[in-house]
């Protein structure tokens, strides 16, 4: 048959190919060992919640990428402006996970992998809203899982790569089954300037 299948009001996820760090990067990244947390999935996460400071040039791609995607992917009015809120560092030693969740308060998250030559992936969570058939048909019902049926999308995260989206979207990582740590720098985003359009749209805001 002569036909096409068409992706309806799809989601953008936007990944880079790998960066490289310099060492002093890579210096501050371990000294933030000494101030961590401890979460769910026995991994750990810098108490320090702006590290991007600390971390000027990696800012400067993440926010670069940032703003390519909500530009010319997106293609958000020019005057609103999308700006990185908190930064942090993941540390994922071995037997730890990240458990399945999403970042509120946020619109966009990023996550950059600084270690991460085992390639374990960012796993992200269909929503619930686009599963094609709602609450029927389970993984087993597929003769074949793809773009269009599956609840969880993999995406591979090799060292030196940026991946950006919806901070909607649960996301989760699996165990860490290897001897070296995987260590990420996560980020949350925000939105300042006026929305909404003319002043008459009961949706006007500024913010």
């Amino acid at each position: 048959y002569n036909m096409e299948a068409h992706k309806v009001f799809s989601t953008p996820v936007l990944q880079t190919k790998p960066c490289s760090f310099t060492q002093e990067e890579l210096n501050i990244v371990q000294k933030e060992k000494n101030n961590l947390m401890d979460n769910f999935g026995k991994n750990f996460s810098t108490r320090d919640t702006y590290v991007f400071k600390k971390l000027p040039k990696m800012y400067d791609f993440c926010n670069a990428t940032l703003q390519h995607y909500v530009k010319d992917i997106l293609k958000v009015n020019p005057k609103i402006d999308f700006y990185i809120t908190q930064s942090w560092i993941n540390y994922n030693p071995k037997e730890s996970f990240h458990h399945a969740h999403f970042h509120p308060n946020s619109l966009l998250s990023g996550v950059l992998a600084i270690q991460n030559d085992s390639n374990i992936p960012l796993m992200l969570d269909r929503p619930h809203a686009t599963k094609i058939f709602d609450n029927l048909l389970a993984i087993y019902d597929y003769s074949e899982l793809n773009e269009f049926n599956s609840p969880k999308m993999s995406f591979s995260l090799p060292t030196g790569s940026l991946i950006l989206f919806p901070s909607k979207i649960f996301h989760d990582v699996p165990k860490n089954d290897t001897s070296e740590d995987r260590i990420t720098l996560a980020f949350n985003t925000f939105i300042r300037g006026d929305i909404g359009g003319p002043e008459d749209f009961l949706g006007k805001l500024h913010i």
